[in-house]
């Protein structure tokens, strides 16, 4: 397969015209090699900026995503400890009504409630520490959303107020370390 010089599109390895643009590839092999080569390596490049996007916009979106989700994760927890809350109530009254014994219940249900106050706090701190970020990254301050953004924070937000949300930090922190730090190599 072959890559058109002009768009990058993909193109069997004996077509004469490109099928996007129509580009004519040349006829001798050397030329066609040499071309094929410089075609992969230009459309590589661009590549990563087909949607148009810079590094900047891709982090600002990047934490915009992880800003909604921490909004998200903030419902869940709240819904599952108001969820758990009803059934401590529940078993408190069965044991109540009918005299038995709901020690083990009690207790599991008792973990589980403590367990997703902790998550919903916590949800809570990543939205605000996440809308933080995302505002100095907005205004082009990437210097302190990554001192803000840091793969800590990534972790902790990753364990304890959502998959994506920290997930979506991490990446962010990785990209910012490019901008910030332009001679580390960086992971992404």
């Amino acid at each position: 397969m072959k890559y058109c010089p002009n768009c990058g599109t993909q193109n069997q390895d004996d077509a004469v015209f490109c099928i996007k643009c129509g580009y004519k590839f040349p006829t001798d092999n050397w030329s066609q090699t040499q071309n094929t080569q410089a075609s992969q390596a230009s459309y590589q490049q661009t590549a990563s900026s087909s949607l148009g996007l810079s590094d900047r916009e891709t982090i600002n979106t990047i934490l915009l995503i992880a800003f909604i989700f921490s909004i998200i994760a903030i419902f869940v927890f709240l819904i599952e400890t108001i969820g758990i809350a009803i059934s401590i109530v529940s078993i408190l009254a069965d044991a109540a009504i009918y005299h038995v014994n709901v020690l083990p219940e009690l207790i599991g249900s008792v973990f589980y409630i403590i367990l997703f106050i902790v998550m919903f706090i916590t949800s809570i701190l990543v939205f605000f520490r996440t809308r933080e970020i995302y505002g100095r990254a907005k205004a082009g301050d990437y210097a302190t959303a990554y001192k803000l953004d840091s793969l800590v924070f990534g972790v902790i937000a990753l364990i304890l107020a959502g998959v994506i949300t920290g997930i979506l930090l991490i990446i962010a922190n990785l990209m910012m370390e490019k901008i910030v730090n332009p001679q580390s190599k960086g992971f992404i």
